[in-house]
């Protein structure tokens, strides 16, 4: 299941007139069916976010590790200490890496926005209740 597909599953779930089952249910109110859903869909954006962010922070970590390997190999080679690291910074390997780890971070966040907006929408959904449960109480 993708997690655009997965978002909008909850998002019907919760806002639809019907539940996956079939049953009929007022607009806005979450069932038990769509509360477990809805946990087990926070679940798997939380890990999914939580896996992101790991490879991120590897390819973050790993950055000046990449860059001090190229630029010994060039002092290696003869080339001056600025020399090398310039020769470093503008390096294939290095720019790649850089592409990578940019890339990383924002798949990353995209996955935290995801997860952040699915628990924003329970929110708005609790606050809907909530709000529907004191206008009945006015009645």
């Amino acid at each position: 299941m993708t997690s655009s597909s997965s978002t909008s599953s909850v998002s019907n779930t919760t806002l639809s007139s019907s539940s996956a089952t079939g049953e009929s249910r007022l607009e806005g109110k979450l069932l038990p069916d769509d509360v477990d859903a809805a946990y087990h869909q926070l679940q798997h954006l939380g890990q999914k976010w939580a896996d992101l962010h790991a490879e991120a922070e590897i390819l973050e970590e790993a950055k000046k590790c990449i860059l001090a390997t190229i630029t010994l190999f060039h002092v290696d080679n003869g080339d001056a200490k600025s020399t090398a690291e310039v020769r470093a910074h503008a390096s294939k390997e290095y720019q790649d890496h850089i592409k990578k780890m940019v890339e990383a971070r924002r798949l990353a966040n995209q996955a935290k926005i995801e997860l952040e907006s699915i628990k924003t929408h329970l929110n708005l959904v609790r606050t809907f209740e909530s709000s529907r449960r004191e206008e009945l109480k006015m009645l």
